[in-house]
């Protein structure tokens, strides 16, 4: 963590007589290299310069990658070192001039759209298809009474949300609604 400076006050070439010095030290620096950790990962990230024995924020992971989410730093390119959030407070993480964190990536789930239904494509600009008729007795539950002008029908249809049940009713095209 530290390296040798020198001595206060500075040694005389020839001493004479006893004397106090004291060994002077400074802190070292060293490098964060922030790696993607996937071929397919894209973006870039600079260096971290860090100081020995001072905290300073992790740099924002700058890194993508399709179809998965960044899940933090590691030590170790499979994930069994030390481990860090993004952008977590640290220090002293080495005392060698340089340290590589390894990006960690969690798949995300996939999510499988059928391209067909049980009723063929999924065309979503058209309308819902009727599935079949389930009932033609009048809405009151009434029998028919012969006019065969008007009909009722309960019709199960299909659409994007769910099933529904729709009433029709056919009239004849002279006949006012």
């Amino acid at each position: 963590g530290y390296h040798f400076t020198g001595w206060s006050p500075t040694v005389a070439d020839k001493v004479t007589a006893n004397a106090t010095y004291v060994a002077q030290w400074a802190a070292n620096k060293y490098v964060i290299v922030f790696d993607k950790n996937a071929a397919d990962a894209e973006g870039t990230m600079e260096d971290q310069e860090m100081v020995y024995d001072v905290t300073e924020k992790l740099n924002a992971n700058a890194f993508v990658r399709a179809g998965y989410v960044f899940a933090g730093w590691n030590t170790d390119t499979l994930g069994e070192g030390d481990s860090y959030v993004d952008e977590q407070e640290v220090m002293n993480l080495t005392t060698e001039p340089d340290i590589v964190l390894y990006a960690m990536w969690e798949k995300l789930p996939e999510i499988i759209i059928p391209d067909e239904t049980p009723l063929g494509p999924v065309e979503p600009t058209k309308p819902a298809p009727v599935i079949e008729i389930i009932d033609s007795t009048p809405l009151d539950g009434s029998p028919r009474t012969g006019d065969e002008n008007v009909i009722f029908a309960w019709v199960s249809v299909l659409t994007a949300s769910g099933l529904g049940f729709v009433l029709l009713r056919k009239k004849n095209e002279d006949e006012e609604i």
